[in-house]
């Protein structure tokens, strides 16, 4: 479950929180960390993320982390963007 916060007309912060339990292997995974979303015009944006993964195999723990920076530019509306 993520949540979303628009601190302003540029900024948006997002409070991500996801899981996944595989019943086979009776392993829970999750997902949890902050993304910050800074738009830059109406058709080019950035996101700033840090990111934790865990599990509880053999305990719970930290199994990683992730610090990232992303781009996403509109080139044509609902043909084509990346």
């Amino acid at each position: 479950m993520n949540f979303n916060f628009y601190l302003s007309d540029i900024y948006s912060l997002t409070w991500i929180n996801e899981g996944d339990y595989e019943a086979n292997a009776h392993k829970y995974s999750v997902t949890t960390g902050l993304t910050l979303g800074q738009q830059l015009s109406e058709t080019t944006s950035m996101s700033y993320s840090l990111l934790t993964y865990a599990d509880n195999r053999d305990n719970y723990h930290l199994n990683g982390y992730n610090l990232s920076l992303s781009w996403y530019q509109l080139i044509y509306n609902k043909i084509l963007d990346y």
